[in-house]
């Protein structure tokens, strides 16, 4: 993260009133990270996400994350979407969140249509 955002800053590639970073679980241990910027980074992997996203803001600590992910899920299908890919946007560090006593968690689902309208 720091590494990244040090790159970013660097470059002036960070639109203060645009920022989000989408996180990606790939294991129990890994995960990807998807930083929005404004511009190219030479060196890095760049990523264009279009499509269809639906999302849903969770408050509570980060071992609620299963129950989220089944709850977004659930929100999902009711909406008669599928899952494509599954994201959070973590809205503050673990610090931020003790000092607010409130941490808010967006889930970032980005989806297919099951059945066109």
């Amino acid at each position: 993260f720091n590494r990244t955002f040090k790159d970013i800053d660097a470059l002036n590639a960070q639109d203060d009133d645009d920022i989000i970073v989408l996180s990606k679980d790939t294991s129990a241990w890994g995960a990807e990270h998807y930083f929005s910027v404004n511009k190219e980074l030479p060196g890095k992997e760049m990523v264009l996400m279009d499509g269809t996203y639906l999302s849903k803001v969770f408050e509570g600590p980060y071992k609620e994350i299963s129950k989220w992910m089944d709850e977004m899920d659930q929100y999902v299908q009711d909406e008669g979407y599928q899952a494509k890919e599954k994201y959070f946007f973590y809205t503050t560090c673990p610090k931020c969140a003790q000092f607010y006593g409130k941490n808010y968690v967006v889930a970032v689902w980005q989806v297919n249509q099951l059945k066109p309208d």
